[in-house]
């Protein structure tokens, strides 16, 4: 279980990279190791693709910004207390170490997310410079990093929600 801990911790502190890392080795593998054969549709059907994951970018941003301002709104309405003087698991949080570490995992999502937008759109702009299966590989990351982003933001959200269930038990 530590180290599941720890690999989740790493994971959170640098998401960036660790998700550009991933990229690069999903786009060598598939163009490298054919270990499916796919048969691609024609470019016309792959470059449609395109603004479909652009926009779902734009929305899962405009999302995680929802809930960052939701949680920094929380944490304005709460008062900083001590670990003995929190009434529950949420008002501890907030005034913890841990308040600006689940900021940051928010924010390096709007930004992963901000990234994959603008490489994408700038790849939809100049389509007429790659192959079908340049664009298929382009349409995979863009899926892979957009997934990844919202996924350890839910995973924090879920996390958060979670903590609110609980109380302090000598009450």
């Amino acid at each position: 279980m530590e180290i599941l801990e720890n690999i989740i911790n790493k994971y959170l502190a640098y998401p960036i990279v660790i998700d550009s890392g991933l990229s690069c080795g999903i786009w060598f593998t598939s163009k490298y190791l054919e270990i499916f054969t796919f048969v691609l549709t024609d470019k016309s059907n792959q470059l449609s693709i395109l603004p479909n994951i652009i926009s779902a970018d734009v929305s899962l941003a405009g999302f995680i910004l929802a809930a960052l301002t939701i949680i920094v709104t929380f944490r304005s309405n709460i008062q900083s207390k001590g670990m003995n003087d929190a009434t529950n698991a949420l008002e501890l949080i907030f005034s913890s170490k841990h308040y600006l570490k689940i900021v940051q995992v928010f924010k390096k999502s709007i930004i992963e997310l901000v990234i994959c937008f603008i490489f994408l759109f700038c790849t939809w702009i100049s389509t007429d410079n790659f192959s079908i299966g340049t664009i298929y590989r382009i349409n995979i990351i863009g899926i892979t990093i957009s997934t990844l982003a919202i996924s350890r933001s839910l995973f924090i959200l879920f996390i958060i929600l979670e903590l609110e269930k609980h109380k302090r038990i000598d009450e």
